[in-house]
């Protein structure tokens, strides 16, 4: 089920040539015309009206330092986030489940250009709502090396201000589509984060953000490694 998304192909710029990412994420896109009317225009009009809110605004941006934090990783263990930027650039990505095509094609994407990135050198971690056993199952599913961190409650997703709540007739709507929130990310209030990916220098400052609303507006992450090249290959202090 593809949720959150704006049928709006002018928004997303395509580079001269089609990637393979942008490829598949044109075709995701096109698939979404199959999409049952209810929860289509449910979830459109709701994203709209949080697009309108200008949520945007409240996220941490470019010159925010990080707030510091500890998440579990698929394996339980406690991750901290100042341990991985101490020593490395880190790029810092926002998912919203694995039920998310959206979010697992630019997972699966981040994942084909790890090498490139960390031969920057940065490291990839990735952040969802989702309980310890969805997230190793999105690793599996992905085929992911790098680090997957659950945030229950998205306690973290908060402190950069990117997590909005999901309304109750939008949440039957889901569930009634096979998306069942509660299975994915425990019990709770039914909680997102905006799909935001970051890079974090050494000083935990926050050098480059991509926030988008809508789930189907993503940038490849060619571009995040073309920012890493030209700005940080081998020039960290």
């Amino acid at each position: 089920m593809y949720l959150g998304t704006k049928i709006d192909f002018t928004i997303f710029l395509l580079p001269i040539f089609m990637t393979e990412f942008v490829e598949k994420l044109e075709e995701l896109r096109a698939s979404l015309v199959t999409m049952p009317a209810d929860i289509g225009e449910a979830d459109q009009a709701f994203y709209g009206q949080l697009l309108e809110s200008d949520i945007k605004a409240h996220a941490l941006r470019t010159g925010s330092k990080i707030p510091d934090f500890e998440l579990p990783n698929v394996f339980g263990k406690m991750i901290s986030i100042h341990d991985l930027y101490k020593n490395n650039l880190i790029v810092i990505k926002f998912y919203r489940g694995q039920w998310c095509p959206f979010c697992s094609l630019e997972l699966q994407h981040l994942q084909k250009n790890l090498q490139k990135i960390e031969n920057c050198p940065a490291k990839v971690v990735a952040i969802s709502p989702q309980t310890p056993d969805n997230s190793l199952e999105t690793v599996q599913k992905n085929k992911l090396s790098f680090e997957v961190l659950s945030d229950l409650d998205s306690k973290v997703g908060k402190l950069f201000r990117l997590v909005y709540e999901i309304p109750e007739h939008l949440n039957q709507l889901y569930k009634k589509y096979g998306v069942d929130f509660q299975f994915f990310n425990g019990q709770g209030k039914i909680q997102l984060p905006m799909p935001a990916t970051y890079v974090v220098d050494r000083q935990g400052i926050i050098v480059f953000d991509d926030i988008p609303v809508f789930a189907d507006q993503r940038q490849d992450p060619q571009s995040l490694v073309n920012f890493l090249q030209t700005n940080f290959r081998n020039n960290q202090k």
